[in-house]
């Protein structure tokens, strides 16, 4: 198989043609056949403002956030210069938040308690526009759909020095969450014309619904002090993930929501609709030390997640995306190591081994663990810069590498969506000009030219080809900073 572009790019048997008749030439990585522009525009504004302020031992903060973005999306997902299937899609949301935290302390007792509010509200639309899939009078797909969530929160936490050498903390939230959404498909003869309906309804699918769920973390920690350059803890955590709605761009790709047959609502469509919120257990036992008279630093920790309703990402069909809720665990190991053997000289490694499971996932009739997408089991990491006194300024050069085995791309553990293991390496040189203000930075980012997948979406029973995005292919940068 040979990947034929960086965005949108399909993924072909050399010499056969796809589902469609289209045969690739081979034109390489960083080259697309398509027909329409595909683009990916984003507009994020956003303001946030932070006081502060001293009320005898009780400091006070308040922290508001504004965030507006208008998204707009298109590539031609049939991955061929065909109009068969072009995917669009449109995101205009406005999200605010207003968290007031104190913090004091009492003799060994360390205290922070406060609240948190965020309103968001958002109108999204997806449309796929069809020719020639076999869909009589049809040339679009069109989901709209508007979500509005309201979360309020109180939390709590104490510090509590039980000797010189050991620690408690101890803390809680408690989390209120009320969400809505308004969901709508249908097929359309014309994009922004008429419904053509298949089932007994001309809607495809809609859903109105909303929810209210109530849940809570908290935090429990044992630090061990023997001397100013070890931490050793043991910790557990109960961490909390909002449920919500599923949206699919296409809910015709899974018999979940569409019965393929009659293209009415499959039963049990509200509940596909909805997944529900997940919750870990987190257990952690760490070291952290500095080492080497305060010249390198070592940390080190082992953890052990026990996942409750893990909220996974499924996909079926073409553009049928949507989350279920599975049991998971994982377990590994995290190591980081600094060092400043000489002035002037920074090192650092980092190593982390994953083992992680998802259990019972839906594949055909059967229900199979698989890997959970994006987690490989090593990842490993090295960095050297070195920085000398040159000109009246600050010389430095540095490197570094970074290295993962394989990973998953789809929760089905698809060899069409699978990325073999690759080290990226990078290299710059930079020189702060005398007086600190004025600086420039050159680089020089994947500088062995590495070819490698960020994405991709096994699409062989729709289209005969998976599809790839391609990472960035060996680029140069120069960057010039004025401080003032």
């Amino acid at each position: 198989a040979r990947p034929t572009g960086a965005y949108g790019t399909g993924v072909l048997t050399p010499g056969l043609p796809d589902f469609f008749g289209f045969t690739n030439a081979g034109n390489g990585y960083f080259k697309v056949t398509l027909d329409p522009v595909s683009f990916h525009d984003v507009d994020n504004r956003g303001a946030t403002a932070t006081l502060t302020w001293n009320v005898g031992d009780t400091t006070i903060s308040s922290i508001t956030d504004f965030t507006k973005i208008k998204v707009s999306y298109a590539e031609d997902t049939d991955l061929q210069p065909g109009e068969f299937y072009h995917y669009f899609a449109d995101q205009r949301s406005e999200q605010i938040s207003q968290e007031l935290r104190f913090n004091g302390s009492i003799g060994a007792v360390r205290w922070t308690a406060g609240g948190f509010y965020m309103a968001v509200d958002g109108d999204y639309s997806q449309e796929g526009r069809l020719k020639g899939l076999g869909l009589a009078g049809v040339s679009a797909l069109t989901t709209v759909y508007d979500v509005e969530t309201r979360s309020g929160s109180v939390f709590g936490q104490v510090e509590y020095d039980l000797s010189e050498q050991f620690r408690a903390i101890g803390g809680a939230r408690y989390i209120s969450e009320k969400k809505s959404q308004n969901y709508n498909s249908a097929f359309y003869d014309r994009p922004g014309g008429q419904k053509v309906g298949f089932g007994s309804s001309p809607d495809l699918l809609a859903v109105d619904g909303s929810f209210t769920d109530g849940l809570y973390s908290l935090k429990a920690e044992l630090d061990y002090i023997p001397n100013d350059d070890v931490l050793v803890f043991l910790s557990y955590n109960r961490g909390v993930k909002a449920g919500g709605f599923n949206s699919p761009a296409d809910p015709s790709g899974s018999a979940v929501f569409i019965n393929p047959t009659t293209f009415d609502p499959a039963p049990g469509f509200e509940k596909a609709m909805r997944f529900k919120p997940e919750v870990l257990h987190s257990y952690e036992l760490g070291l952290k030390s500095t080492i080497m008279d305060g010249n390198g630093r070592f940390n080190v920790s082992a953890f052990y997640y026990d996942y409750q309703d893990f909220q996974a990402l499924s996909f079926s069909g073409v553009t049928t995306s949507y989350l279920i809720n599975r049991d998971a665990t994982l377990k590994g190991i995290d190591a980081e190591l600094f060092l400043n053997p000489v002035d002037g000289l920074d090192l650092v490694f980092g190593a982390s081994y994953l083992d992680q499971v998802v259990h019972d996932i839906p594949l055909g009739t059967a229900s199979v663990d698989r890997k959970i997408p994006y987690a490989p089991t090593w990842n490993l990491t090295a960095m050297a810069r070195y920085a000398w006194d040159a000109m009246g300024g600050i010389m430095s050069i540095q490197g570094n590498v970074n290295y993962v085995t394989d990973q998953e791309f789809a929760l089905t553990n698809s060899r069409a969506a699978r990325q073999n293991g690759y080290a990226l390496a990078n290299a710059g040189l930079g020189y702060v000009f005398p007086g600190e203000q004025l600086s420039v930075q050159l680089q020089v980012n994947n500088l062995f030219d590495k070819r490698y997948s960020v994405v991709a979406f096994d699409l062989a029973g729709s289209f005969g080809a998976s599809q790839r995005q391609i990472g960035m292919p060996r680029t140069y940068s120069a960057t010039l900073r004025y401080e003032f």
